[in-house]
């Protein structure tokens, strides 16, 4: 009854912080969208990391856009439910925004994992070197993974102040890549991947590689 309790509790907090920016369409919204982030980005986080029963919740409920090339037909699956990989055939799992909460994504088994941008939340409010290396723990753990590549984001604009050995260096357990291309080996061929973090300006406050 009190995890019940608990896990209530939790859900409505949320709810209610995910109202605060409908509720002061103001001059000031500028500020409070950022306050209303940071709170809820840290409450799901220190939830999900204390609170057992809301991680296993949200694992449990992880969708998947399974594609299959060679069938030419795509399906919205839960994740455990992929289908058993073909003989030489070439699996990659995409994935993007975990915005600090990486650790709470199940990946499948798969030959190249792509993280499409967005590792920090709102430009790492002045620590995204710190989520950043937070992440390259993450894809060191994947053990299962034999490729990791990844591409900044808009909210990732505290990646525009290092140089390039910089960023390579902060994702050492991966490949990041910047307007770049890299050629991974997987079931006996040779694959060529681009990267590029680019995105069109739009009205985001988030501005990391974006351009007019």
């Amino acid at each position: 009854v009190k995890n019940s309790i608990k896990m209530l509790l939790v859900l409505v907090s949320i709810f209610a912080l995910a109202l605060v920016p409908m509720l002061f369409p103001t001059s000031a919204n500028v500020f409070i969208r950022s306050w209303h982030g940071t709170i809820v980005r840290s409450f799901v986080r220190l939830a999900s990391n204390t609170y057992w029963p809301l991680k296993k919740f949200i694992q449990g409920a992880t969708y998947v856009t399974y594609v299959d090339l060679n069938e030419k037909s795509h399906r919205r699956i839960p994740v455990h439910e992929l289908p058993s990989k073909k003989s030489r055939a070439v699996r990659f799992c995409a994935v993007s925004d975990t915005h600090e909460v990486e650790h709470l994504l199940e990946i499948p088994p798969c030959d190249v994992l792509l993280h499409c941008g967005d590792v920090s939340f709102q430009n790492g409010d002045g620590n995204g070197e710190y989520y950043a290396q937070r992440v390259n723990d993450w894809f060191g753990s994947l053990k299962h993974i034999q490729h990791k590549i990844v591409i900044g984001g808009n909210h990732d604009r505290f990646l525009q102040s290092l140089d390039i050995s910089q960023k390579r260096k902060l994702f050492s357990n991966a490949t990041y890549l910047e307007h770049s291309s890299v050629e991974i080996p997987a079931q006996g061929r040779s694959i060529k991947i681009h990267g590029s973090p680019i995105s069109i300006l739009g009205k985001s406050q988030n501005t990391g590689f974006q351009y007019a």
